[in-house]
């Protein structure tokens, strides 16, 4: 080999180590590094990948499904494995409603409506459970029944509460078969009507609504819409204990 080749070619050796310098000082700076990933607690990771969960080091651009996501945002928001965070669920409910999560856009709502995390909102809160409506979700047709029932950021129509409930147990939403039962029970936006409570009261205890069991313990102590009946009352009542 000539020696001007040898030349050549360790110049260019040179050339790419220089290059390649500052990828790993880059490098060297990132690591070690602890995995962000909720409820993992590993330290001192080295690598792109986490070693106990895999999570990607912070310089890689993680992705998630919308339902992970969501997920991320629940174990903030109850504290599991983390430490109690309702910004942080926030900011997860927020990325997986832009994914679709129909869910994750009830619980803004939820969170909008009760003020956890952030200002309390009616109007945000009814913005974004019409949202997850839209996209399918039982549970924020019961919340929009409920902000009608009490007047919060909307005219108080107990008319229009039962429609959303009802709307919300017809699409299989224990809670919304409760206060469908309770409105009738109540005679809020209706008249009262016993059996009709206990019509409802009953589907939500047969889906597994724990209120409903006391409540149709109480009809039959009371004698209210059935024959009075004390061992049924106790039946009732023992079911909500257990």
């Amino acid at each position: 080999m000539k020696k001007s080749t040898q030349t050549a070619k360790g110049i260019a050796f040179l050339l790419a180590i220089c290059m390649l310098l500052p990828s790993l000082k880059a490098f060297a700076e990132q690591a070690p590094w602890d995995c962000p990933e909720p409820g993992c607690g590993r330290t001192g990771n080295r690598g792109n990948y986490c070693g106990s969960c895999g999570h990607p080091a912070p310089w890689i651009q993680a992705t998630y499904t919308p339902q992970e996501l969501y997920e991320i945002g629940e174990k903030y928001y109850n504290g599991y494995g983390v430490s109690q965070d309702y910004g942080e669920a926030m900011k997860w409910y927020k990325q997986a409603a832009e994914a679709g999560h129909a869910e994750a856009m009830n619980d803004i709502g939820y969170m909008y409506h009760f003020g956890q995390g952030v200002a309390q909102d009616y109007s945000e809160a009814m913005k974004w459970y019409k949202q997850a409506v839209e996209a399918g979700d039982a549970a924020a047709k019961n919340q929009i029944g409920y902000m009608y029932q009490n007047g919060q950021g909307v005219a108080q129509d107990y008319g229009e509460a039962l429609k959303w409930y009802k709307q919300a147990a017809e699409a299989g939403s224990p809670v919304g078969m409760f206060n469908t039962g309770y409105l009738y029970y109540a005679g809020l936006g209706v008249s009262r009507d016993y059996g009709e409570a206990m019509k409802w009261f009953t589907r939500a205890a047969d889906a597994d609504y724990v209120a409903a069991n006391d409540y149709i313990g109480y009809m039959y102590q009371n004698g209210l819409g059935v024959a009075q009946d004390y061992s049924e009352a106790m039946k009732w009542y023992k079911q909500a204990v257990e």
